[in-house]
């Protein structure tokens, strides 16, 4: 960067009639550079020396990009009157108005010959107007310096042509100006590369590839972030970051400054919403932000182009690709070496999570199951020290270290203090250490830990993206172990057992039959978006475990059993596990409706009968075709116990039911 600025400065400070093309990718930090960076802007420079250069030099630096601009002759119009603002009453007298009229009239007709690469500003403008202008703009030895950025966004209907010959007789000859043009070569168009091609020469002098912009990018986490956010040794983890991740790439040193202020801008918008007690934690802060940095980057590289991978996404494990022989690295191992391989404080502090996975995609994010999930992932204390941490990466521990850790392990399942999910996923760590033979924990001590965790299950909002992931046990994968993998969907199907009975036990099935008789619409999608056993489970079961509460509220409320009909009859997605299910529900609206004598309501339950008796038909008819028996095919063992698990128990349930398995 040193060495890119030098070459800069002496460019300007050099009597060279001609421009120079500073090339980079997008989002490198160009603009940044040249607006913000670059000591010509800088008066008040603590830089005696470069103080001293601005000030008997008088540089003046005009920035002006070309995106946006629709025709060459609104271009020349910004670049001559930003010229024109140098000079003084004292230059513009009476004897030079019509020169200076003239200029702003030959915007008015064709200015350009396409014989030429452009007319002169010469033919406009009487010379000794031209050289007292000139000497205006280079009083002291000074320049006006034109940054013109964006070249490879060239309006298509201007022509590069033109445009680099009114550069030349105008901005080089005319009035002896600088002129930095900035842009990315690779994508200027194939027209205009033909006439760059023909013309450059004539008035670029040479090419510079703009540098690392590393120091822009500490620069930026040190202004936005320090001391409000995070402290100095916290923003030096960040800094390691950003300087380890793109050195791994082919376009080395690149990192993109548009990407970096997205995810300063992510990260100020979540943590803020955050609750104080969860800012005070490092790994809530670190993770947030390095999280958001390696996800950005992967969607905006398009590193892996199918949303619904994406939002599944977990944290690379780097054992996993120790013994890789694949040609062509996976996407997941290509993440791991481009951001985890190198970087301790990737591995250490990263979490992709559903919730956070699809907030990248989406832009929407429930703090509330974020916190909670961060939390379930890490304890207050430094991931360094963090149980769960360790045993994740017990690979680089000694034995004794994380047979260190064991008993702590075992007191935190065992307390009250950690959420559930921190604690079932300390569990599953310990299992598998435990099958591997490293911890000195034996089966029996496993089967315990786990009757505790069950008995003291927290209920989930098991339809939110992370609900979902602890029930299923989705962060836990055993590619190379089927007896975890049979473990996992064992255990996974116990979670989600204990979820329907603390669903029960806290009245989440009794709320939802209230929502329904009462038609309070508003309450009931509140539930069915917290709770998809509700969706899941045959809705006939739940009635009639319910049915004496639907009995008060139906005996002499003829509005609610309407309620009831056109909750029914507009559930187009309804499950039905059994037919006998909804044979014992229409058996008790019988019954209750014996109770009755008023007979609007036995209009209303005859409606309902009819409605019940459809469905009972159109199930009926579901269940036999299903039930017919077509082709066989072998599954192993293995697929099997992946397709459960993929599908859930409830649904395995009915498979098994309705087809035969044969290993």
């Amino acid at each position: 960067m040193e060495k890119f600025k030098e070459a800069i400065t002496n460019y300007i400070e050099k009597d060279e009639n001609f421009a120079v093309f500073v090339d980079g990718g997008w989002g490198t930090g160009k603009t940044h550079f040249f607006e913000h960076d670059y000591f010509l802007n800088k008066v008040g420079e603590d830089n005696d020396e470069i103080q001293e250069i601005h000030d008997k030099k008088c540089y003046k630096k005009e920035y002006i990009s070309v995106y946006g601009k629709h025709s060459l002759k609104e271009i020349k119009e910004i670049i001559v009157t930003k010229i024109l603002s140098y000079v003084d009453d004292d230059v513009i007298s009476e004897n030079l108005k019509q020169g200076i009229s003239n200029i702003f009239k030959m915007f008015e007709v064709k200015f350009l010959n396409t014989e030429n690469i452009t007319a002169s500003i010469d033919d406009y403008l009487e010379s000794k107007a031209r050289d007292k202008i000139k000497d205006k703009l280079n009083n002291n030895g000074g320049r006006v310096v034109f940054i013109i950025d964006d070249i490879e966004r060239l309006n298509d209907g201007i022509s590069l042509k033109e445009f680099l010959g009114f550069i030349r007789n105008v901005l080089l000859d005319s009035f002896n100006c600088k002129v930095i043009i900035i842009g990315n070569k690779e994508a200027i168009t194939n027209e205009n590369k033909n006439e760059m091609k023909n013309y450059w020469e004539k008035v670029i002098s040479r090419n510079l590839k703009f540098p690392s912009n590393l120091e822009v990018g500490k620069k930026i986490l040190n202004n936005d972030l320090r001391k409000s956010y995070y402290n100095e040794n916290e923003i030096q983890d960040l800094i390691e970051l950003i300087q380890v991740s793109p050195l791994s790439t082919s376009k080395a040193n690149v990192l993109n400054l548009r990407t970096l202020n997205l995810v300063i801008t992510d990260f100020k918008n979540i943590y803020d919403q955050l609750e104080n007690c969860n800012k005070e934690q490092v790994n809530t802060r670190m993770s947030l932000f390095i999280s958001l940095f390696i996800l950005h980057n992967i969607n905006r590289n398009n590193v892996i182009d199918n949303e619904e991978k994406f939002k599944d996404m977990k944290v690379p494990n780097g054992f996993t690709f120790i013994n890789s022989k694949k040609k062509k690295p996976s996407p997941e191992e290509e993440i791991y070496q481009k951001y985890f391989q190198e970087n301790e404080i990737a591995k250490k502090y990263a979490f992709f999570s559903r919730e956070l996975n699809n907030y990248i995609l989406e832009g929407v994010l429930d703090i509330e199951e974020y916190q909670k999930k961060l939390n379930d992932n890490f304890s207050e204390k430094n991931a360094e020290e963090d149980v769960l941490y360790i045993l994740r990466n017990f690979m680089l521990y000694s034995e004794d270290k994380v047979k260190g850790k064991e008993s702590e392990a075992i007191d935190i399942i065992k307390g009250g203090r950690y959420s559930f999910g921190y604690r079932l996923n300390i569990y599953m760590k310990l299992k598998e250490l435990c099958l591997n033979g490293i911890v000195t924990l034996n089966e029996k001590e496993i089967d315990e830990l786990e009757d505790y965790l069950l008995e003291n299950y927290e209920l989930q909002i098991s339809d939110s993206i992370e609900g979902e992931d602890l029930l299923k046990l989705i962060n836990f994968h055993f590619p190379q172990n089927p007896e975890l993998i049979e473990y996992k969907n064992e255990l996974s199907e116990k979670l989600m057992k204990q979820q329907k009975i603390y669903m029960k036990k806290q009245g989440i099935y009794q709320q939802y039959i209230e929502a329904i008789l009462n038609e309070e619409r508003k309450k009931r999608s509140e539930l069915e978006m917290q709770y998809k056993e509700i969706k899941n489970v045959d809705i006939f079961t739940i009635f009639n475990s319910y049915i004496s509460d639907i009995e008060k509220e139906l005996l002499g409320n003829n509005a609610k059993i309407i309620y009831l009909n056109r909750y029914i009859y507009n559930r187009t997605d309804i499950f039905i596990e059994t037919l006998d299910n909804i044979e014992r529900f229409i058996n008790n609206i019988k019954q209750i409706e014996a109770q009755n004598k008023d007979k609007i309501a036995k209009y209303n339950f005859d409606t309902l009968q009819g409605t019940l008796s459809n469905i009972r038909e159109n199930t009926r008819i579901k269940l036999n075709t299903c039930g017919k028996r077509g082709k066989e095919y072998k599954i192993s063992p293995v697929k099997i116990s992946n397709l459960r698990n993929l599908f859930g128990a409830e649904f395995w349930s009915i498979c098994c039911k309705n087809f035969s398995f044969v290993s």
